[in-house]
C-alpha cells in the first residue's frame, strides 16, 4: 500500500545523491551543539494526493490527516477507543443509539469545533455529489446507503446535532465496533470553510512545499496541547529507499522502514549487524486485485489458475524477507483471534488444470491470448514481486505478461477507474475486526472494490453477520463470507505484512499498532545526545 520509489539510472543516481544528501545534511541542523530541538524527522516517501480526510484512502495522506485532524474518539495505546473531541458518550440498550457530548474545543484559527461540525461533514460524504470513495465506512449510519446510492432525502440520515455539544447518532444495526470505527479518518470534522491549513488535532500544517517537504507544528489550540511535547514534525518527502536509509544513519531522519516505507531487503544483512530493527506482526494483506469485468480477468478459472500458480514462499523468503507470511487468504489470523498461519492453497497441477479449462471456455490458445499487464506504483519491492511473479506465470503456462510501473497518484486514479487488467493492492485492517477487509466488497458500487467483483451469497452473509447478537454466529457467517469471496478469486493474496523499521534511540513514546497505526502525539525528542 505504501510508498513509491522511482528507479533512476545508476550514473544519474551517483550524480545526483551525493548533492541531495549534502543540501539535505544543511536543512536538518541540530538547536544547539549536542542537543536536538524538539522536532521528529520523518520520510513519507511521495506526495500525498489530498489532505482532505474525507477523500483519503492512501497512508501518506491517511498518515498526515492523523497528525493534524482528530474525531469524536481516538484510538488509545492498547487500540480501544478513547474520549477525543468527544468527551462522553452515552449508548442506548439496543446498541442503536449513541449520543455524544463533545468537550470545549476549537479549531487552530480559534473558531469553535461543535456537532454542527460533524453533522456538515459526514452528510457531505454522504451526499451522491460528492467525490470520495469513502462513503461507504459511513453505510452504518441510518439510511446512509439509502442517502448516497438511492436519493433517500439527507435529513433522513441517523447523525444529527441536537445542539453544539451534543450529537446524536443512529445505526442501521447493532455494531460493536461502531467507536473504534469513528477513529477513522472520514469521520473526522472539515472546517468550513475547507482549509488544510486549519486543524482540529494535535499538529497544523506549517508549509507544504511540493516534491520536498511538509513542515507540521504543534497545535496550540488543541484541546490536549499540554500532551503534545513535540514542538512540530518535518515530513520529507524522498522517494527512494536506499537514500532514506542512508540519511537515517547519518542521524538525519530519526525513522526509517515502516510504517512509511520497507527497508531495502538487499540491506537487510548489513543492517541488523549495526542496528536494531524493531518489527510487528499487521493486519494487513499484501494482493494482487484482478479486475473482473475485464478481458480475460472476467474468466473464474483463468483467475484461479493465476492465483494457484503463486509462490508465495519464494517471494517473502527471496525478496521482502522482513518475516511476512506467505497466505492464500484474505483477512489475517489476526483479526479472528487466531494464532498461526492459515494454509496455503497453493498447487501448480491443479492451477495448470484451470488454465487449460479456461483457454477452452476463452476459445483460444496461449500462443493466440493477449499478455496480461500487472500494474504496481513506483517502488523497488513491488517491481521485484511483479518480476517474481512475470516469470513463475511464463514457466507455469507459458503467459506473457507486461509491467507497467505507475507513479503513485496516477496508480490510486488508474484503480479507481478500473484502468488496470491485474493491480498490486495491500489492505490494512482500520478497525480491530474482520468486516474492516469484507466491507470493502460487500457493496458493489463501492469505488474502494478495485477487482469490481460482486456476489449476491456474499452480500447476503455479509448482512445477516450483522444482524447476529452473539459474536461466535456473527464470526462464524464472516468466515463463510471470506470463503466465498476466495473461491471466486477476485484477488490473489500473497502475503500477510510484518512492520520492519529503524528507530533512532533519541525518539521516546511512539506508539504503533497491529493496524498499521502510528501514533506520535506523545512522542519526544530526548535532547540529551552523546557525542
Amino acid at each position: 500500500m505504501i510508498i513509491r520509489y522511482s528507479q533512476k539510472t545508476s550514473m544519474t543516481l551517483k550524480i545526483i545523491l551525493p548533492l541531495f544528501l549534502l543540501l539535505f545534511s544543511g536543512a536538518c541542523q541540530k538547536a544547539g551543539k549536542g542537543k536536538r530541538e524538539q522536532i521528529l524527522r520523518l520520510n513519507i516517501h511521495s506526495e500525498p494526493p489530498t489532505l482532505d480526510s474525507r477523500k483519503a484512502t492512501d497512508s501518506v495522506s491517511i498518515f498526515v490527516i492523523k497528525q493534524c485532524q482528530e474525531g469524536l474518539m481516538q484510538r488509545g495505546e492498547e487500540g480501544a477507543p478513547l474520549p477525543g473531541i468527544a468527551e462522553s458518550v452515552e449508548v442506548s440498550e439496543d446498541g442503536l443509539i449513541y449520543t455524544f457530548y463533545l468537550r470545549k474545543a476549537v479549531w487552530s484559527n480559534d473558531k469553535p469545533l461543535t456537532a454542527y461540525d460533524f453533522e456538515r461533514s459526514w452528510k457531505t460524504l454522504l451526499d451522491p455529489a460528492f467525490p470520495s470513495e469513502n462513503a461507504f465506512e459511513l453505510y452504518l449510519l441510518k439510511n446512509g446507503r439509502a442517502a448516497r446510492e438511492e436519493g433517500a432525502p439527507m435529513e433522513s440520515v441517523g447523525v444529527r446535532a441536537l445542539d453544539a455539544g451534543t450529537l446524536r447518532v443512529e445505526l442501521e444495526h447493532r455494531a460493536p465496533y461502531f467507536l473504534s470505527l469513528i477513529t477513522i479518518h472520514p469521520f473526522f470534522p472539515i472546517a468550513d470553510p475547507v482549509d488544510p491549513f486549519v486543524s482540529s488535532g494535535a499538529f497544523v500544517l506549517e508549509a507544504w512545499r511540493h516534491g520536498d517537504q511538509i513542515i507540521l507544528k504543534k497545535n496550540k489550540r488543541y484541546w490536549a496541547q499540554e500532551e503534545v511535547k513535540l514542538l512540530g514534525v518535518r515530513l520529507y518527502i524522498i522517494d527512494n529507499d536506499q537514500t532514506e536509509l542512508q540519511l537515517f544513519e547519518k542521524g538525519e531522519l530519526d525513522w526509517a522502514g515502516h510504517p512509511f516505507s520497507n527497508l531495502p531487503a538487499d540491506a537487510l544483512p548489513e543492517i541488523s549487524q549495526k542496528e536494531a530493527i524493531h518489527s510487528l506482526p499487521l493486519a494487513a494483506t499484501y494482493q494482487y486485485a484482478f479486475n473482473t469485468q475485464v478481458f480475460p480477468l472476467h474468466n473464474l478459472n483463468f483467475r484461479r489458475a493465476l492465483s494457484l500458480a503463486i509462490n508465495r514462499k519464494a517471494i517473502v523468503e527471496n525478496i521482502t524477507q522482513s518475516g511476512q507470511i506467505p497466505t492464500t487468504s484474505l483477512i489475517p489470523p489476526l483479526l479472528w483471534g487466531e494464532k498461526g498461519r492459515a494454509p496455503l492453497k497453493e498447487s501448480l497441477e491443479e492451477a495448470k488444470e484451470c488454465f487449460q479449462r479456461a483457454l477452452t471456455e476463452l476459445q483460444l490458445t496461449v500462443d493466440q491470448l493477449p499478455p496480461v499487464t500487472i500494474s504496481y506504483n513506483t517502488m523497488s519491492g513491488h517491481h521485484k514481486i511483479a518480476q517474481a511473479i512475470q516469470q513463475q506465470w511464463a514457466r507455469a503456462f507459458g503467459l506473457k505478461v507486461r509491467l507497467e510501473n505507475k507513479e503513485w497518484k496516477v496508480f490510486l486514479d488508474d484503480c479507481l477507474r478500473g484502468n488496470f487488467q491485474i493491480a498490486k493492492s495491500a489492505i490494512s485492517a482500520t478497525i480491530d475486526d474482520p468486516i474492516s477487509f469484507l466491507d470493502l466488497y460487500h457493496y458493489p458500487n463501492s469505488s474502494r472494490n478495485h477487482s469490481r467483483w460482486n456476489n449476491p451469497k456474499f452480500r447476503r452473509l455479509i448482512d445477516a453477520a450483522e444482524q447476529r447478537k452473539d459474536p461466535k454466529e456473527r464470526l462464524c457467517l464472516l468466515k463463510k463470507a471470506e470463503g466465498v469471496l476466495l473461491e471466486e478469486h477476485p484477488i490473489a493474496p500473497i502475503f500477510t505484512y510484518r512492520g520492519s523499521y529503524l528507530k533512532s534511540k533519541h525518539v521516546k513514546n511512539v506508539t504503533l499498532s497491529s493496524l498499521g497505526d502510528i501514533d506520535i502525539k506523545r512522542a519526544y525528542i530526548d535532547e540529551e545526545l552523546s557525542d
